[in-house]
């Protein structure tokens, strides 16, 4: 009595197509006894067609997010440790899942904002001298530094920069 062997059986296209519809769906062993193969040859089927069964889920995760929509990836965590964005945190994938149809213009406006700095107050843009109502002058080859009403004397150039001699 000889033995039936599954052994390189050829997929059809049937077959192919039921398992990556299925794939994020259904787990791989519902599928395997559906189409009467085994785990590993589910696995090996996925590989060649260059996907995961959960890849196929449609499900974004945070760094699939933030890489998407352009942002900090600790941004996109902490909108959704926060509840601004829906989402659940797969423990044995040690990932966040998001389903992109909670992606709301709203949430992508808050995504695409510009990074808050500890700065409260406007930067500053404007010139230092101007803004304190400061000038140079070069007298007798000394730079002074002018306020308005008032005489500052500045080190000359010449003898700041000027080395002393060694002994």
């Amino acid at each position: 009595m000889s033995r039936v062997s599954f052994h390189n059986v050829p997929w059809t296209e049937e077959e192919r197509e039921y398992l990556l519809t299925h794939a994020g769906s259904k787990t791989l062993e519902q599928i395997a006894r559906r189409l009467n193969r085994t785990y590993s040859a589910m696995r090996g089927q996925l590989r060649l067609s260059g996907t995961a069964s959960r890849h196929n889920q449609g499900f974004l995760s945070a760094a699939e997010i933030a890489k998407e929509y352009n942002c900090c990836y600790h941004r996109v965590c902490r909108m959704l440790k926060s509840g601004d964005i829906e989402g659940r945190f797969d423990k044995t994938r040690n990932r966040w899942e998001v389903d992109p149809i909670v992606l709301t213009q709203e949430v992508i406006k808050l995504l695409g904002k510009p990074r808050r700095t500890h700065k409260t107050w406007p930067l500053d843009r404007g010139d230092y001298y101007s803004r304190n109502g400061l000038c140079r002058q070069n007298i007798n080859g000394r730079v002074i530094v002018v306020k308005i009403g008032e005489r500052m004397i500045a080190v000359p150039r010449s003898r700041a920069v000027a080395s002393s001699p060694a002994p």
